[in-house]
């Protein structure tokens, strides 16, 4: 009797053994899959970091164009306008010199009237 029940207990230890170990394997699953799940979820996180980066280069990109272009454009419009500025510059001393000239001559000043602005 004392051995069939050594028998039984050994059975049952064994029974539990055996449940314990499926028990660790369920476990071990459940773990991996997990871990699967959190490597997802950082490779997402990867991908939409990678995105955003993209995101911020382009837009610093088109903010760097577009400030190029009015740079450009401001240093087009007054190096186009310098030329013209210098010719007017050169025109108001060429109508001083003539302005001496007629005062140097005794010219009637009345005849210059049409040449001051009004």
């Amino acid at each position: 009797m004392v051995n069939e029940k050594l028998i039984r207990i050994e059975e049952s230890i064994k029974s539990l053994n055996i449940q314990l170990n499926l028990f660790r394997q369920d476990i071990d699953r459940r773990f991996n899959e997990v871990d699967r799940r959190f490597n997802e979820v950082d490779r997402r996180f990867n991908d939409q970091n990678v995105f955003n980066y993209f995101i911020l280069g382009g837009i610093f990109t088109v903010l760097t164009l577009v400030s190029t272009l009015i740079v450009l454009i401001i240093w087009d419009r007054r190096s186009t306008l310098k030329p013209i500025i210098d010719e007017i510059a050169d025109l108001q001393k060429l109508k001083t010199k003539v302005y001496e000239i007629y005062e140097h001559l005794g010219r009637d000043k009345h005849g210059l009237q049409q040449f001051k602005p009004a």
